[in-house]
């Protein structure tokens, strides 16, 4: 989608010589890479800059490891540093890339060998069902007057979850683990405004239709690799399987409303 003016700084091939790759590839693995919740361009300082025509510098995580053209000259924005490279742009270029530092986005064709090395250490794993219990408050009025005192009580719900650990109270189910992928394309709606797209989930990110374009920060899902759906821990509890004192002793129980322990009532 952009045409860059052919004379500018390239940095192709050099993402893959820079350092600090583990650290960022488990960070990024596990979804924690959100770098526009906060936005640091307030405090951060102007880069003096002598390049006259409208342009964008390449800023970076500070792992050095994924980045993005940017229109400014500030030391740092959005979580990543500023670098020497840049690229002249048009104004409608500028536009794009205002959006995609807005919404988290990159190219990529740019950072494709960072997404790869990515890709390769994330493999699939087995989790294991195991059974645990909880003890679930359960409120009970004491009216005084007109006052209503609450207090709570306890009763052991058998609750069920998944773990890597094989020293819990398992069941003997397990599920495999995989690692999956999405992309959103960006595009013009008709009063001209950007707006993006996200793309089903893929094995590999080189399985995009060519038309996404682009990855945010958080790029990943885990699933069930049977079901293809993400992981889910709150598992619930196992009325199939018994326990039926338990769910008796649930019934007796009609106030679930979590109050204040002191309430005026009429």
């Amino acid at each position: 989608m952009l045409n860059f003016d052919s004379s500018h700084k390239s940095i192709e091939g050099n993402l893959n010589k820079k350092k600090g790759k583990e650290r960022f590839k488990r960070i990024l693995a596990a979804g924690l890479i959100i770098f526009n919740i906060i936005t640091f361009t307030g405090c951060a300082k102007t880069v003096d800059c002598d390049i006259e025509n409208d342009h964008a510098h390449y800023y970076v995580s500070q792992e050095e490891d994924i980045g993005r053209y940017v229109v400014s000259e500030k030391e740092y924005i959005s979580g990543l540093d500023r670098t020497d490279e840049f690229i002249y742009v048009t104004p409608d270029e500028a536009e794009l890339l205002e959006f995609m530092n807005k919404k988290d986005l990159y190219r990529i064709d740019e950072n494709m060998d960072a997404i790869k090395e990515i890709e390769q250490g994330n493999k699939d794993f087995l989790e294991y069902r195991y059974k645990y219990i909880y003890l679930q408050p359960v409120p009970i009025a004491h009216p005084t007057g007109k006052t209503i005192t609450i207090t709570y009580s306890y009763i052991p719900v058998p609750m069920y979850s998944w773990t890597t650990n094989t020293n819990r109270n398992l069941t003997g189910e397990t599920r495999v683990c995989h690692y999956m992928y999405y992309g959103y394309r960006v595009y013009q709606d008709e009063k001209g405004k950007y707006r993006m797209e996200k793309s089903e989930l893929v094995d590999d990110i080189s399985e995009l239709p060519p038309e996404y374009q682009y990855i945010s920060g958080d790029f990943i899902k885990i699933v069930n690799s049977d079901t293809k759906e993400e992981l889910d821990y709150e598992d619930g509890t196992e009325n199939d399987k018994g326990d039926e004192e338990v769910q008796e002793m649930m019934e007796e129980y009609e106030i679930v409303e979590d109050t204040n322990d002191s309430t005026k009532g009429k």
